[in-house]
Parts: C-alpha cells; sequence; structure tokens
C-alpha cells in the first residue's frame, strides 16, 4: 500500500512539475477523471503542496528568533510549573462551562454555521500550470483573492484545450469565485458542471444556500441529500450541520 501510494505521489510531483510524457499525463488525467479515491489522493497532495510552499515563504531568521521565543517561554512555563498547573486547570474548567452554555443555547445561525465549515481549497497554483499559461494566472487571481479576474480568465481558456477533469475543476473554482462575491445562483450554476469533482461541488453548493439569507430551508434540503449519501466525503460534517440547523 505504502508502495503504491509513494508511486502515486511521484506521478503526480511529475504531472506538476511537467515532467510526464504526452502519453502519461492522458492516462494520469483519465484516472483521475475515472477514479474518486484518486482524485482525493491528487488533492490531499495539492493541500500539502501549497502548506510546503507557503511555509517556505518564512524568512528563515524568523523562524530561528521564534524557535529561540519558544524555549524561553518553555523555561519559564518550568520554573512556574505550579502555577501553569494552576491555570490550565481553571481554563478547562471555564471552557466546560461555556461549551456547555453553548450547547444549551440552541441551533446556531445560518452566518455562524457558514463561517464554521467554508474555506476554499488549495488550487493547483503556483503548481500544475506553465507559468505563461492562462490557466496559471487564473490561479495566481485566485490565490490572490481577485476572483473577479480568476472567473473571466478561467472562462476565456478555450475548452477544447481541457480534459472532462479539467474542464470540471475549473467549474469548480469559478463557482468558489462567484461565492465569494456573493453570487449564490451563479456558484451553484458552476458548480452543477463540476462532474469530475461531484463531493466538493455538492458541500460548496450547500453552503451557498447557507450564504444567502431566508434560504435556510434549502440549504437543510442539500445537507440531507450529502448526508443520506453513503461514503460521501462530507457525509459527517453534513450530519453535523443538519443537528446544528434544528
Amino acid at each position: 500500500m505504502e508502495t503504491h501510494e509513494h508511486e502515486l505521489y511521484s506521478r503526480f510531483e511529475q504531472y506538476l512539475s511537467h515532467a510526464l510524457s504526452r502519453e502519461e499525463k492522458i492516462v494520469l488525467e483519465q484516472e483521475l477523471e475515472d477514479s474518486v479515491e484518486i482524485r482525493r489522493e491528487f488533492e490531499a497532495f495539492l493541500r500539502s503542496k501549497k502548506l510546503a510552499y507557503a511555509a517556505g515563504r518564512y524568512d528563515q531568521k524568523e523562524k530561528l528568533h521564534a524557535i529561540s521565543s519558544r524555549h524561553q517561554a518553555i523555561r519559564l512555563r518550568r520554573k512556574r510549573l505550579w502555577i501553569g498547573g494552576s491555570l490550565l486547570a481553571a481554563v478547562v474548567v471555564i471552557l466546560f462551562a461555556l461549551n456547555t452554555i453553548q450547547l444549551i443555547g440552541g441551533a446556531s445561525s445560518p452566518a455562524e454555521i457558514f463561517a464554521e465549515n467554508f474555506s476554499l481549497p488549495a488550487t493547483p497554483a503556483p503548481m500544475g500550470a506553465r507559468e505563461d499559461s492562462m490557466l496559471f494566472a487564473a490561479h495566481q487571481s485566485f490565490e490572490k483573492g481577485d476572483f473577479e479576474r480568476a472567473i473571466t480568465l478561467y472562462q476565456s481558456i478555450p475548452a477544447d484545450s481541457l480534459t472532462a477533469f479539467g474542464k470540471s475543476q475549473i467549474a469548480l473554482f469559478v463557482g468558489l469565485g462567484y461565492m465569494r462575491q456573493q453570487n449564490g445562483s451563479a456558484a451553484r450554476s458552476s458548480f452543477s458542471a463540476a462532474v469530475q469533482h461531484q463531493e466538493q461541488a455538492d458541500w460548496y453548493s450547500a453552503l451557498s444556500w447557507l450564504q444567502e439569507k431566508g434560504l435556510e430551508v434549502q440549504a437543510q434540503k442539500a445537507f440531507e441529500s450529502i448526508a443520506r449519501s453513503p461514503g460521501h466525503y462530507y457525509q459527517e460534517r453534513a450530519k453535523r450541520i443538519l443537528e446544528k440547523l434544528e
């Protein structure tokens, strides 16, 4: 199993760095279209690459300074262990009490549920597209929060230059861009075309109903559909949201 995952991640890395031959690239993209599991692995791989890329932006001196500061803080805490233990116990009691109050308080508001559950997925940028391509520019605009420009660029990419997986991926990010522009109707329309990213499209489409005031009934129906889908990646999260909406 580990050998298989290593080989798969190696192919992902080669795909993003354009090291695969044209034939190998077509084979991998076909596997991404056909296999939900491989798509999930690819999305997880992209997220890890994004985190690694972001971490690499920090200045090394700042890292060393932060490490030094943490060590000093640790030494100080050790000197005052008995105080720290008492404070920790007090914090635990307070947090438990606050959590109990929150549970007693009843259902969360749609806005609160949306804020707790909405986060943007990692785009393939700056990997996965050549730097001189429109796709790369679209991903970069999305990463920078310029969603209007990102949508325009995504929609300007010739459809005949994309695989079915690529078209689905673009539909997903266009939908997310519309969500950030508070345009739920356009977002859901775009998500309906993200057929190779169905689970993510289901999830964000359901969240888009929560984003709009007065559409809680539609949101509840969308989350119920996810909750009733065996094996759906977001099934358990949908169930938790339904509990909060009650």
